[in-house]
């Protein structure tokens, strides 16, 4: 998962966004690790979801013992949940928040 951040963050794309809050990519990167709990992740099968490469997200959680994952993407969010994890959107998410 660390290094699909990594491929993201240093996108083109992102440049003028990094420069605007005077960060480098490498300087995100460096207190995202630090920052981040490192997990073992779970083997999950292959039938589980509609896009293999989900399955990552799905296996960190679950070594994880996650609360939630939160995400846009549309083939994690069709499961509802997983493992007694629950898959939410950012907006329900937020939601959960200010209901506690």
């Amino acid at each position: 998962m660390f290094n699909e951040l990594e491929t993201v963050i240093r996108r083109p794309k992102f440049v003028p966004s990094l420069s605007g809050i005077k960060k480098s990519a490498d300087y995100l990167l460096t207190e995202y690790r630090e920052l981040a709990e490192w997990v073992a992740p779970a083997d999950i099968a292959s039938n589980v979801i509609r896009d293999p490469k989900d399955r990552a997200v799905l296996a960190c959680a679950v070594g994880g013992k996650a609360d939630f994952v939160v995400s846009g993407d549309k083939d994690l969010l069709v499961l509802n949940t997983y493992q007694h994890i629950p898959l939410l959107t950012a907006a329900q998410f937020l939601q959960r928040l200010s209901e506690k």
